[in-house]
C-alpha cells in the first residue's frame, strides 16, 4: 500500500473532544477572558458615576420598620401599608435593586455595574483605596475620588468579578494625574 502524501497547509483531521459527563468543555483562558469581557462590559464613566451614587444612596437608606406581630419578612412602609419582602433587606440588596431599576432591560450592563460597585466598596473597606478615599468625621459617609469611579467603569473584571489590582491602580493613578492634577481639590 502506498501512503498518501498530505497536502501542505491542510490541517490534520481532528476528532472533536468528548466531554466528560457533567463537566463543561475546557475553554482557552484567552477565550474565557474575552467572553467575560463581553458578558460584563465596560460602562460609560458618567453613567456609572450616577449609578454608583444611586447605589450608595440606596444602601445608606434605613431599612423599613419591622413589627414583631407581623409574619417574618413583612414590614410596614412609610404610608402604613404592610408589605412582604421577597428577600432579606440589606444595604447590598437595596443597592442591587437601585442598579437594576436604573438599567431596566439592560441586564448585562446591570450585572457589570453591580460587580463594579461591589468591588469598589470591597476595596474601599479593605483599605486598598486609602489614598483615594476621604472620610468625614462628622458623618459616617466617605467620599471616593472620581478617578476611582472612572477607572472602575472601564477596567476589565476578572473571573472572580474583581479588578486586576495592578492594572486598576495604574489606571486610577493615570486618571488622577491627567484629569485631577490639582490633587486635593476633588
Amino acid at each position: 500500500m502506498k501512503k498518501r502524501k498530505k497536502k501542505r497547509g491542510t490541517p490534520p483531521k481532528m476528532k472533536p473532544r468528548k466531554r466528560k459527563r457533567g463537566r463543561p468543555a475546557k475553554m482557552n483562558p484567552r477565550d474565557q477572558a474575552e467572553l467575560r469581557h463581553r458578558m460584563l462590559p465596560p460602562l460609560d464613566p458618567e453613567e456609572f458615576s450616577q449609578v454608583f451614587a444611586l447605589a450608595m444612596k440606596a444602601a445608606a437608606k434605613a431599612p423599613p420598620a419591622t413589627n414583631p406581630e407581623l409574619p417574618r419578612g413583612s414590614s410596614v412602609e412609610e404610608d402604613g401599608a404592610v408589605s412582604e419582602s421577597q428577600g432579606v433587606d440589606t444595604p447590598f440588596t437595596r443597592a442591587m435593586d437601585s442598579v437594576f431599576a436604573h438599567y431596566k432591560d439592560r441586564v448585562l450592563e446591570a450585572l457589570s455595574a453591580l460587580g463594579r460597585v461591589d468591588e469598589v466598596m470591597n476595596l474601599a473597606r479593605s483599605g486598598d483605596l486609602a489614598p483615594w478615599v476621604r472620610s468625614n468625621p462628622d458623618t459616617p459617609e466617605s467620599q471616593i475620588h472620581p478617578a476611582v469611579i472612572e477607572a472602575a467603569a472601564t477596567t476589565r473584571l476578572t473571573k472572580a468579578t474583581a479588578f486586576p489590582m495592578p492594572e486598576f491602580l495604574r489606571e486610577v493613578r493615570r486618571l488622577a494625574s491627567e484629569k485631577y492634577p490639582e490633587g486635593d481639590a476633588w
